[in-house]
């Protein structure tokens, strides 16, 4: 999945504010039960708003009701934060084929005004989405 608003926040950030409730993570895990696709097929969630750069986690506990494995992908859409505070400008490239995205060659650029020029990662790595 990719979209705007995160499912799950960080822990530090309330998803109440800013992300979707625990009700609106049901409905969201009864949709995907509810699709023809097995859970397998459904690596995760890219999303922005936050302004945070790969952070990843589990978005739904592991309780019995699905998908404990699916995570998140945060993708900073145009500025830093609190701690990139120098980034003033930031994209993602999500590369999407007929298999789905190929997450360790997401492109991650952004230009930082201390230094005066752009900056191009990779990833996350195989080994952190795993």
């Amino acid at each position: 999945m990719a979209q705007h608003q995160p499912i799950k926040c960080p822990w530090f950030i309330p998803n109440m504010a800013f992300c979707f409730s625990d009700d609106d993570q049901s409905a969201i895990r009864a949709a995907f039960r509810a699709s023809p696709y097995p859970e397998s097929v459904f690596w995760g969630n890219l999303a922005g708003h936050l302004h945070e750069w790969g952070w990843k986690d589990a978005v739904f506990p592991d309780d019995g009701q699905g998908y404990p494995a699916f995570k998140e992908l945060m993708v900073s859409a145009c500025k830093g934060n609190e701690e990139t505070i120098d980034i003033n400008s930031a994209l993602a490239i999500v590369p999407l084929d007929a298999s789905g995205v190929d997450i360790p060659k997401i492109e991650r650029r952004w230009y930082d005004s201390k230094s005066g020029r752009w900056t191009l990662e990779y990833g996350p790595s195989q080994e952190d989405i795993t």
